[in-house]
């Protein structure tokens, strides 16, 4: 682990040139708190990886907040999924939701230590009122305890709902204005604006039933 972090946080052209964007550590029993510190070091200057999966890990606290805390430092990751968690941990990850960050999917675990009512609900705070956190759009959140976390879960689905539709109408605005722009290659060459209009319209009602049907399901 210490040599992977250690080439993966070099910032040379050879290491750039490899363009590693996904690194996936689920399952591996043998990683600990070192292995978290040594992960989120590499964090601090890592450039290309995009999806950090460190499912079913223990990485205990210390090793978990390490990369949380160098999280803050790097624009590039856009899916994390952070394994166990203890309520130290949950604070941490609280406090860094309230800053800007690049993430659009989260991913996280229930360990032995059961997550408090206190820290489930300033999460779901902070994630209903930090601007970043629009741009979330899923959160994975894994229990043995489903009862007892289950307002947790909906909570957490709401919010992601709510994201997910407020994307599709900044998308449909935005692809409204170019496809009806003449130089734009999507526009019909039509003598007025109507046709694309008709196209636009009916493109977009259809995605957005399909992503509705999604969102139920």
């Amino acid at each position: 682990m210490i040599k992977l972090c250690a080439v993966l946080g070099k910032q040379d052209q050879v290491i750039n040139s490899l363009n590693i964007t996904s690194l996936d550590l689920s399952d591996n029993g043998s990683l600990n708190r070192h292995s978290g510190i040594y992960l989120g070091n590499m964090l601090l200057s890592n450039k290309t990886i995009r999806e950090l999966k460190l499912n079913n890990l223990d990485l205990q606290t210390d090793g978990v907040n390490r990369i949380i805390e160098c999280m803050a430092f790097n624009q590039g990751i856009r899916s994390l999924s952070l394994g166990k968690i203890s309520n130290a941990s949950m604070e941490q990850l609280v406090f860094f939701l309230g800053v800007p960050h690049s993430l659009s999917f989260l991913g996280f675990e229930e360990g032995e230590e059961a997550l408090s009512e206190e820290n489930k609900a300033a999460f779901v705070t902070v994630l209903e009122k930090a601007p970043s956190n629009r741009q979330l759009m899923a959160i994975h959140f894994s229990t043995d305890n489903l009862g007892a976390n289950q307002g947790f879960v909906n909570s957490l689905n709401i919010q992601c709902k709510i994201n997910r539709r407020l994307m599709r109408v900044k998308e449909s605005q935005k692809l409204g204005d170019v496809q009806l722009q003449p130089d734009h290659p999507h526009y019909l060459d039509a003598h007025d604006h109507e046709e694309n209009k008709v196209k636009f319209s009916v493109k977009k009602y259809m995605q957005n039933v399909f992503e509705d049907i999604l969102d139920q399901g």
